[in-house]
């Protein structure tokens, strides 16, 4: 399990990338993907720097239906004012990676606007929460 200073390198970097991704104006797609991963690793660094042993108090939750369920559960209970944020990131980025319901391109499902305002929203709310300015 990796532990907090590799979680918070890695959102780190996936915030670097979601930058550069954001000036091109192009791949909505992975804008909000990569939105998603930079609050998972967020989200994973503040609870390992606070409960290390989370995922083991998790365990039931993450056997049943993986550890994407787990830390949903978790984030519910530990950090509940961004769990709405942390959801609808994890939503939306499965409905522009697998576009199960459309048949559309992911990039037609979301316009720039529509995902700049929705990334500024809910990462920017995680962000906020546990004091990240990079």
């Amino acid at each position: 399990m990796a532990n907090a200073q590799v979680h918070e390198d890695q959102a780190k970097h996936n915030y670097k990338v979601l930058k550069y991704l954001q000036t091109k104006g192009e791949y909505r797609d992975w804008q909000i993907t990569v939105a998603f991963y930079t609050a998972l690793h967020i989200v994973d660094c503040n609870l390992a720097k606070n409960n290390p042993d989370w995922k083991r108090m998790w365990a039931n939750a993450g056997m049943e239906k993986g550890w994407h369920a787990a830390r949903i559960k978790c984030i519910n209970s530990v950090y509940s004012d961004i769990y709405n944020s942390y959801r609808f990131l994890i939503e939306k980025s499965k409905l522009v990676r697998y576009l199960e319901t459309f048949d559309k391109k992911a990039v037609d499902i979301i316009s720039k606007q529509e995902a700049q305002e929705f990334i500024s929203k809910h990462l920017g709310a995680i962000l906020k929460k546990f004091n990240y300015s990079w």
